[in-house]
């Protein structure tokens, strides 16, 4: 396994699983890395983990999907009036054709919500968990004012390459793995080899692994 600020990534069997905690500055280089890393050494499919992943950085996030998606808009800004303003779009340089497996939980939110939403709608990945967060609201960097206060001003909702918003409902995964309690309690205990939700998302991949090869033998 590989650690860097942001991503973790390791190949479990033919499996590339790559955690991606947050998205900030760093994330683009460091997932293309993991990608590159994982396809070189033979993964057949691939589970992004972004359960806990809040967000972070909207721009980095967009460029993270740039890495794997095909070409097309990625998100829409839409103001009060209902304008919408393109703010992101991936080019076909880098797109990733590998059966792709997104797990998500209620607290993956904002960018890493547009990010497993993306995948799913523009690359065909499976997301797998439970609920996200519901959070796509775009907000303008914080305005200090004359009190020493600061203001965070909402100046748009979210929308996704369909122009859909997920705000408020969240995304609603393909394949539910929800924990249990007693599993809820041990969450931080878990390692990648005993965590139930991991093992499901690589469980969905195998059987899409399945059904692309069964496509390309045809």
């Amino acid at each position: 396994g590989y650690t860097s600020t942001t991503v973790d990534y390791q190949l479990l069997d033919n499996v590339g699983y790559i955690r991606i905690r947050q998205f900030d500055g760093t994330t683009p280089s460091e997932l293309d890395y993991a990608l590159r890393t994982l396809t070189a050494n033979g993964a057949a499919s691939l589970v992004f983990d972004l359960r806990d992943n809040g967000g972070g950085i909207l721009e980095d996030a967009i460029n993270c999907i740039d890495l794997i998606a095909p070409e097309g808009t990625v998100a829409y800004a839409e103001d009060k009036n209902g304008n919408r303003t393109v703010i992101g779009s991936s080019d076909a340089e880098s797109a990733v054709s590998l059966p792709m497996v997104c797990l998500v939980n209620g607290s993956t939110a904002s960018g890493a919500e547009l990010f497993a939403n993306a995948l799913r709608k523009m690359a065909g990945a499976t997301i797998v968990g439970s609920t996200t967060a519901g959070k796509g609201v775009l907000l303008s960097d914080p305005q200090s004012l004359s009190d020493g206060s600061a203001v965070v001003i909402t100046v748009g909702i979210l929308l996704d390459n369909e122009g859909k918003n997920w705000n408020g409902t969240g995304l609603t995964p393909d394949v539910d793995a929800s924990l249990t309690n007693d599993e809820q309690s041990s969450y931080y205990d878990f390692t990648v080899d005993n965590d139930p939700q991991i093992t499901k998302a690589i469980t969905v991949s195998y059987t899409h692994l399945r059904a692309h090869e069964t496509e390309l033998h045809l």
